[in-house]
């Protein structure tokens, strides 16, 4: 009844309880070494299933093991006689063992559904979105999700959020901060809300003497915390490439000089909080004209200005170095994105940008097309 250590690949509580004791359902207090918490998870015994995997055939327990922490219900399949997990299934994605020969056939992967939603709306210059009204249907996991922390300013969400099934129409409309009265550089805090922001994490070394020094180089002459913000997402933008995964960390993306979206994020905040910046990362979803226009599971960040204007969000990714286009919807800080349906109701372009999408700048020859 003590302490469990996760462990994604064998797990002994289980031979103890549901096969020595015969139960059927208990839960365990399980330590998450990689996130650092305590998380209560419900274990109820499906059934049992004679499965083939690997050319190996096994008798194994089959789970729904609900995460209180996170929402989410991951089925698992475990082998009666070893505890050893064979495979897994959690928002449309199965993991079990497999033979070399069967890894290396693996070319490509359906992403619909999984981390990108078709719209099959084109937008063109979505870069420059100031509204957007979005119908969805989605899963998320990592934290628990409701209908108030879902909504802030930039962001309203009309709907229902059930175990993290969200439900319900999203109105973009992002607030975008001019640079008036930015706190001075560097800033000084005593607010203990944000001290997390201000210290080193899992995959955010703002500690670390390369990103303390590089961080220093870039905003060496910055005249005020904003300046120095959007002088290192300007760098991040355009210093490091797009890749995946690429170096996944702070530390690991600076010294690859590419990465994926969550890369990018997390070099950015190590970079902002090694100069007294409070940072964090925003995780969601982004339009794009991908697949013909889809939203696509995305990572952002968000910088501290003050009490005034609140936390800033920059999207060092897709170049957006001073704010975010009205695609981005956000569902936490370490939240997922696992669509089941979503769709366009209403979007707004600046003028600008609407002018220069207009049908007139098509070449006549064009324009039947």
């Amino acid at each position: 009844d003590g302490l469990i250590f996760d462990n994604s690949v064998k797990s002994v509580f289980i031979l103890e309880d549901f096969v020595d004791e015969k139960i059927t359902e208990k839960s365990y207090k399980i330590f998450d070494y990689l996130r650092g918490r305590i998380t209560d998870q419900n274990y109820k015994l499906v059934e049992n299933e004679s499965i083939e995997l690997a050319d190996n055939n096994y008798e194994a327990l089959v789970f729904d093991v609900y995460n209180n922490t996170d929402c989410t219900t991951t089925r698992t399949w475990v082998d009666k006689s070893t505890g050893y997990t064979l495979q897994f299934e959690i928002m449309n994605r199965k993991i079990y063992l497999a033979k070399p020969e069967v890894i290396k056939k693996i070319r490509t992967v359906d992403l619909d559904n999984t981390i990108f939603a078709r719209v099959d709306q084109h937008i063109p210059g979505f870069m420059d979105m100031e509204y957007c009204k979005v119908k969805a249907e989605l899963r998320s996991a990592g934290e628990v999700i409701t209908v108030e922390s879902l909504n802030f300013p930039g962001q309203k969400f009309e709907g229902t959020v059930v175990d993290n099934y969200i439900k319900g129409v999203f109105e973009i409309e992002p607030i975008i901060y001019d640079g008036s009265n930015p706190p001075p550089f560097p800033p000084s805090y005593d607010d203990e809300g944000l001290k997390k922001y201000l210290e080193p994490e899992l995959y955010i070394e703002s500690d670390h003497p390369d990103i303390i020094a590089k961080a220093e180089e870039i905003t060496s002459g910055a005249t005020d915390s904003w300046d120095a913000a959007v002088r290192l997402s300007t760098w991040v933008g355009k210093e490091i490439s797009g890749a995946v995964p690429g170096g996944t960390t702070a530390i690991g993306t600076l010294r690859s000089r590419d990465g994926e979206c969550g890369s990018h994020s997390r070099l950015l905040a190590g970079l902002c909080r090694a100069v007294g910046i409070p940072s964090r990362l925003s995780i969601g979803c982004m339009y794009s004209p991908w697949y013909g226009g889809s939203f696509g599971q995305h990572a952002w960040t968000e910088v501290y200005m003050g009490e005034e204007a609140g936390w800033v969000a920059v999207d060092a990714t897709i170049l957006e170095f001073d704010y975010v286009d009205a695609g981005h919807i956000k569902f936490g800080v370490t939240a997922s994105f696992h669509p089941v349906n979503m769709e366009i109701i209403e979007y707004r372009l600046s003028d600008e940008a609407a002018e220069k999408a207009s049908i007139s700048d098509i070449p006549e020859e064009y324009k039947d097309c």
